[in-house]
């Protein structure tokens, strides 16, 4: 479902009784869903042009600590643990001190990490055909920046769908799909980014000191489905076919 683009969808059809899913064999234990892809019809040629244009940003956010109070709250909950203060007094002065190079501050990590960004996507499609041959061709393209600073999504897909009467009795449909995706997100390890390599980190620590972790790795996915079928009219042949057979009575 993920490698179909929605400008491609001509229906959707979801199949739940076992009589109908009977042909799937046992994947088809939780239903199927049908997805037909659009195709050519006879006549002339349409060329169909959808293009949108999105701002992204972040709306509602949750109101954090600050350093500070981080610490203070982080001490007092190991002291009802039974445990000691994890931070000195020192060390929690440090954070309203003004100075940066200490290695503990009051860091608001919302305002340098979220942003307003814009995605652009596009999608252009070719259908038309006379009666032997009829055809779909459709390519799309999207590129989106994350209002996370760092996260980048580019991605184009394609599909040709052709139909061509053979003979009157054969037909062969080519169908080709191919998705291409490119995207790019920080973090230490690239999955790991929102746990254990957190870019948005503790709030008493530096900026500075998490630029390193910000080099972040990118994603190169490309995939391509041809598919080609033949379909063999059997009832017209029958149909036409001289009768050999005769009945011999006793």
């Amino acid at each position: 479902m993920a490698y179909i683009n929605p400008n491609e969808v001509e229906s959707v059809t979801i199949l739940k009784d076992a009589a109908s899913c009977a042909v799937y064999g046992m994947k088809a234990a939780a239903g199927v869903i049908l997805v037909t892809t659009k195709r050519g019809t006879e006549g002339k040629t349409a060329i169909n042009y959808k293009g949108s244009l999105t701002l992204s940003h972040a709306t509602t956010l949750p109101k954090f600590m600050n350093g500070t109070h981080y610490m203070q709250w982080y001490n007092y909950a190991r002291r009802m643990d039974g445990e000691k203060a994890y931070f000195t007094d020192e060390e929690i002065a440090m954070t309203t001190n003004g100075d940066p190079t200490d290695g503990f501050e009051n860091t608001d990590w919302q305002e340098p990490i979220y942003r307003t960004t814009l995605m652009h996507q596009h999608n252009l499609s070719i259908s038309g055909g006379n009666e032997k041959t009829r055809y779909f061709l459709s390519g799309g393209f999207m590129k989106q920046n994350g209002f996370i600073k760092g996260f980048e999504l580019e991605r184009g897909n394609f599909r040709s769908n052709i139909d061509t009467q053979v003979t009157k009795d054969i037909s062969v449909s080519l169908n080709v799909a191919g998705k291409i995706n490119d995207y790019y997100q920080p973090g230490g390890d690239s999955y790991e980014n929102q746990t254990t390599n957190n870019v948005v980190g503790y709030c008493f620590m530096p900026l500075r000191l998490f630029h390193s972790n910000m080099k972040g790795c990118r994603h190169l996915v490309i995939v391509v489905l041809p598919i080609l079928s033949m379909q063999l009219d059997i009832r017209a042949i029958v149909k036409r076919a001289p009768c050999v057979w005769r009945h011999r009575p006793r």
